[in-house]
Order: structure tokens, then C-alpha cells, then sequence
């Protein structure tokens, strides 16, 4: 049987929290490892974006060179008449620019930003 003393003892006690949740909870006090692994999951959700949009969905293609293209600033906008429609950038910008071949940067981070993950 349970006694009105036990039963006020019972009432006041706490939830009982698993220890994942109290190592999450202690984890998100600490801001500046709670941030960095929020950006962290961010590249690597960036990181599985590019390969679908490079390689499997090709949106943007790494490889393709277009000299005319060459050396152009961030967020050109697409205007060669000796490189055809076909080959335009998506969007018809280059949002980071090109490189010495006329490669997009953009593009190329995309390819190469699972490769510094690994």
C-alpha cells in the first residue's frame, strides 16, 4: 500500500531522461559546437547535392570547357554567340565565374566539396 508521504515523494521527482537526451541537452549549451555541427551537416547536405547535380542530374557540368568563357567575374550572365545554347550554364549565369578554360567555378565546387569531406 502507498502512503501519502510516498506518494508526495513520487510526485516530486523529476522526468527520467535518457542519456542520449542529457548528452544532447549539455551538447546544445555548448553554442559554438552546437553551430559547427549544424554547418557540418549542412556541407554535407551540399555535398550529396553536387553529386546528384553533377553527375547523375546533370545541371551543372564540371567538365565542360568554354574558351570564349574565360576568366569571367562572379554572377556573368551567359552571352558567347560561338558556344552553343546547349552548353549554357543552367540558368544562363555563372554564380562563383569561370576559370582559365571557361570551366564554371561553381560547378566545380559542387564536383569537388565531397572529396574534401572524405
Amino acid at each position: 500500500m502507498i502512503r501519502s508521504e510516498d506518494t508526495q515523494n513520487i510526485e516530486g521527482l523529476k522526468p527520467v531522461v535518457s542519456l542520449f537526451e542529457e548528452r544532447w541537452n549539455i551538447f546544445k549549451l555548448n553554442r559554438l559546437a552546437y553551430f559547427s555541427f549544424i554547418f557540418l551537416i549542412f556541407l554535407l547536405v551540399l555535398a550529396l547535392l553536387g553529386k546528384v547535380l553533377t553527375r547523375w542530374i546533370v545541371v551543372f557540368d564540371p567538365q565542360l570547357v568554354r574558351l570564349p568563357e574565360k576568366f569571367l567575374p562572379p554572377l556573368t550572365p551567359f552571352t558567347s554567340i560561338i558556344v552553343s545554347a546547349e552548353d549554357a550554364p543552367m540558368f544562363n549565369i555563372y554564380f562563383l565565374g569561370t576559370d582559365e578554360l571557361g570551366r564554371d567555378i561553381f560547378a566545380r565546387m559542387l564536383e569537388g566539396i565531397s572529396i574534401s569531406l572524405t
